[in-house]
């Protein structure tokens, strides 16, 4: 079924010259020109001066400035917190490295703990061979203290039978 749109001659000559051009009959121009204009928004009574490759211009302008402005603040904000976080991860790496191991740290306890163990019966040795020490000291010392003992009453014994002699000599030379 045909229909017929009322324009006037030169809207009907520039529809033909545009649908020749394309290469399309005059009902396909008009179609294909109804489906554009609903996809894409474009009120062609109202926007004259505005044609799709301004509009398209302005979005890819903006596009672009959005796209500079996510390269700066990557450069300016990204960049550097990625390059800090990089460090950051090859410290840690190398803290970890340097920190024991849990079976490391083990070993070092264990180690410690043989020591402490060591020096703990080095010590009862120690002071097992002091109170031997000790008690052969006095053992001796008694023995010394008796010998002294005995030597002191000896001399005793003979400092009072000198003394008497002493005394009886002199009692007969006074008298």
């Amino acid at each position: 079924m045909r229909r017929t749109i009322a324009v006037n001659a030169q809207t009907h000559a520039d529809v033909k010259t545009l649908s020749k051009t394309l290469n399309m009959e005059l009902g396909e121009f008009v179609k294909h020109s109804a489906v554009y204009f609903k996809k894409t928004g474009i009120d062609p009574s109202k926007s004259e001066n505005e044609s799709p490759h301004k509009v398209m211009k302005e979005l890819v302008t903006r596009v672009g400035q959005v796209v500079a402005y996510i390269k700066t603040h990557e450069q300016e904000k990204l960049n550097p917190l990625l390059d800090q976080l990089i460090i950051l991860t090859r410290k840690l790496d190398e803290a970890l490295n340097i920190l024991p191991k849990s079976e490391r740290f083990d070993q070092v306890i264990k180690g410690v703990n043989h020591h402490a163990n060591l020096q703990v019966d080095n010590h009862k040795k120690q002071m097992d061979f002091l109170r031997q020490s000790q008690q052969k000291i006095n053992d001796e010392s008694k023995q010394e203290l008796t010998a002294l003992t005995k030597a002191i009453g000896s001399l005793q014994v003979e400092q009072k039978a000198i003394k008497e002699v002493i005394e009886t000599k002199l009692k007969s030379k006074l008298f």
